[in-house]
Parts: structure tokens; C-alpha cells; sequence
């Protein structure tokens, strides 16, 4: 069966769905799947100004065609201009898709959507972010004739958890929606092998053996909630004199409100700066093999205000990683009981940093969470399950719309 992606960002930018779908298709291939990418290039995309008007490229075996949309990625024209692009695409091609399955999409792109649609196309949507609603009445009410406006348009919205799911019966939408939770590679993401490993591991990136890792996986911004682990840090630092503080993932400047942007890098510098600890916090950027860090670390802490359901959590847990979380809006039901296979500490630095100090001094304590935490994926969040679900997903809507 024919599928195609359409993702506004693949690679070498990515968001969270596209990096999971890329990670997927081997096994959806093996299912009978025939996946490719339609993709875009905006203006503040890296390589924009040297880039074609449309270009198939193939990355790990995976055929993806880039096409050039005019205006920046967080825009609702762009994904407008996006759509008709995928429209026309659609329209041309000899081998038309099956399906499309959108891991971007907009209200702005509901006319294009009901285009596709006259093609007897399906069309589904993975929804991976939690809808907050603003607290005044009035604007919620019109978010609630706006919201659904684009899940109309859709045969099937794909949603992570069953919290996710809830929210958006809550804001009107009533079209069909299925419950796939993210699926862990639990051959890739696994505990390391032995404390001699972890040691190499260590050794190679540049750490000593004997260092308590703190590791954060993700991006370095506003709503990641990683303000509040650097104010925890500094009594980490004090307390533990062998603790590091390992951030993982790249540093996201493009954030509609600058001012919160400005707020939250004089929050992270001052932190910092007052934690008297600065040169034991490392930035790797970017990495293509976050599990290194994982495996090599002591426990993961993920301090995030709003989610859907993030896979690196998941890895934490498949590489038996003891976690600690903070409440956030859409914490899952599927990831298992808090003080079981998790920590759940409260949004405050100070009962933070005192969790993390007893995750770190009670090497007892960290092998039963990251054992219930990697029992836990194997038996209700594997891979295989998720791209099952996912496969039988594709061919039912197609089925539907053949019948139809």
C-alpha cells in the first residue's frame, strides 16, 4: 500500500513526528507499507537559498520529495502554500498515494484538505501536541469553533494517549480518532551491558567513571520546563560534588513570543551563574544516538510544562534509566505508575533537586525504577506493537474509501 507522509520538516530539520516516522519505516516496509515523504524547504530552512524549486532525494532508504514553500515554517500561509503544493503533487504523479498521512497541518489548510479529498485520497493526521485552552471564556469558546476546523477535514486523527484523545472530544472534534501510543526500538534503546561499558561510554565523551550524570534529553526552550531544573541545580551541585548536568538536544531560538525567549535564557544564565557549578553543566547539541547519553547516564530528568506523549521518556525507560518527571499537561496514563516505574516530583526546585539527590545516593532505589521502568515499555510500549496498529490503521482507511 502506498503511503505518503506529509511533514513540513524531515530531513535535515526535523520535528518530533518526522523523526519518529523516519525511524518507523524500516518496520512499516517490512508490513507491506510503501512509505515516501513530501516534504518542504521554507525560508529559514538551512541550505533555502541554494535549494531547487522541487527535488527527490532518498534518506536510509527512504524516498522524499523536498519542494520550496515561500515563508517561514511557523506560519499558518506557509503550511497553506505547503498543502496546495501536495495537492498539485498528488494531482500529477503517476503513482498516486493510497493515503496521506499528515504530521503537519493547519486551519489555514482546509481548503487544500478538501481538494484531496475530491481526489479519493484518505487522509489521517498523527495529533502529537496536547490543545491548551486559554483560561478566558470567550477566547475558549471561539478556540472550540476553531480547533476542530482541520480534523474535519481528516478520515482519522491519530492521537498518542487516551488523555490526548479526551482533549479533543472536549473541544468539538468528532470525527474518528485512534489511540496508537509511540512505540520504543527496545533493541536500540536498552540498558548498557556492564559497569566496564558504561565506563567506556563515559571514558570516550570526555566523563570520568565515577561522575553522577544528570541527563535532560531535548529541546533547550521555554516550554521543556529546563528554567526549573537549573534552578534545582545549584543545590544538586552543592550536595553531590561529583554530579553533572548533561543537556542533550538542540537550542531552539524561534519561539513566537521573544520576550518570553529573552526571559527564559536570563533564567537559565543567572541559575547558572549563581549555582557556582557552570563547569560541570555540558551542552552536546544536536546527536544522532541520544541513547549513548542515556545508557551512560545515572538518572533522566524531564521537568516539561505541556507534552502528547514524548518518546524520550519512553527511551529513558527502554534503556532502564530511572526518571524523574514533573506534572505536565497531558501526562499519559500510558506511561505507567508514578513511584513505580517513575518519579513524580512537583513543579518546585527544591523538591526536585532533593529527589534527584536521593535517586543519586540510593543505587538500590535506581535499579528497581529502571528495571519496572524497561519491564514496563517491553510489555506495554513496544515497537512492534505501535507499527502493527499503524499498518492495520492504513489499510483499513483504504478499504473504507475503496468500498466508498
Amino acid at each position: 500500500m502506498r503511503v505518503c507522509l506529509a511533514s513540513m520538516h524531515f530531513a535535515p530539520v526535523y520535528s518530533g513526528p518526522a523523526l519518529r516516522f523516519q525511524r518507523y519505516a524500516p518496520g512499516l516496509r517490512q508490513r507491506g507499507i510503501d512509505l515516501s515523504v513530501f516534504s518542504a524547504v521554507t525560508d529559514d530552512s538551512p541550505g533555502a537559498e541554494e535549494a531547487v524549486p522541487r527535488q527527490e532525494v532518498n534518506i536510509d532508504g527512504l524516498p522524499v520529495m523536498r519542494t520550496r514553500i515561500a515563508g517561514p515554517a511557523r506560519n499558518g500561509r506557509t503550511l497553506r502554500r505547503f498543502s496546495r503544493s501536495l495537492f498539485w503533487h498528488c494531482y500529477e504523479t503517476v503513482r498516486r498515494p493510497e493515503l496521506i498521512h499528515f504530521l503537519s497541518l493547519s486551519q489555514e489548510a482546509a481548503p487544500w484538505m478538501l481538494a484531496l479529498r475530491r481526489l479519493s485520497i484518505p487522509l489521517m493526521f498523527t495529533h502529537t501536541m496536547l490543545s491548551e485552552q486559554s483560561p478566558n471564556p470567550w477566547k475558549r469558546r471561539l478556540q472550540r469553533l476553531y480547533w476542530p476546523i482541520h480534523f474535519q477535514t481528516m478520515d482519522c486523527t491519530v492521537v498518542s494517549s487516551s488523555v490526548m484523545r479526551d482533549n479533543l472530544r472536549e473541544i468539538g472534534v468528532r470525527n474518528r480518532i485512534e489511540v496508537i501510543p509511540n512505540g520504543v526500538d527496545l533493541q536500540r534503546f536498552q540498558p548498557v551491558e556492564s559497569p566496564v561499558t558504561k565506563a567506556e561510554l563515559r571514558l570516550r565523551l570526555g566523563f570520568c567513571p565515577e561522575d553522577e550524570i544528570i541527563v535532560f534529553v531535548g529541546s533547550i526552550s521555554p516550554r521543556k520546563g529546563l528554567d526549573l531544573l537549573m534552578e534545582a541545580w545549584g543545590e544538586i551541585a552543592r550536595r553531590r560534588p561529583k554530579a553533572r548536568l548533561l543537556l542533550v538536544g538542540p537550542k531552539h531560538e524561534e519561539i513566537r513570543k521573544k520576550e518570553d525567549v529573552r526571559s527564559f535564557k536570563e533564567s537559565l544564565d543567572s541559575s547558572l551563574s549563581e549555582s557556582g557549578a557552570a563547569d560541570r553543566v555540558h551542552y552536546t547539541g544536536p546527536v544522532a544516538e541520544p541513547e549513548v547519553y542515556l545508557r551512560l547516564s545515572d538518572v533522566f530528568v524531564f521537568p516539561s510544562r505541556r507534552e502528547g506523549m514524548p518518546n524520550v521518556v519512553l527511551e529513558a525507560f527502554g534503556c532502564g534509566l530511572p526518571s524523574i518527571l514533573t506534572p505536565f499537561l497531558g501526562l499519559p496514563a500510558e506511561f505507567g505508575r508514578p513511584d513505580r516505574e517513575y518519579l513524580l516530583v512537583q513543579r518546585d526546585s527544591r523538591q526536585l533537586s532533593r529527589a534527584i539527590i536521593a535517586v543519586l545516593s540510593n543505587r538500590e532505589l535506581r535499579t528497581q525504577l529502571g528495571g519496572r521502568a524497561r519491564a514496563w515499555v517491553q510489555n506495554n510500549l513496544g515497537l512492534d506493537r505501535s507499527l502493527d496498529l499503524y499498518a492495520d490503521l492504513y489499510r483499513d482507511l483504504g478499504s473504507q474509501r475503496l468500498q466508498a
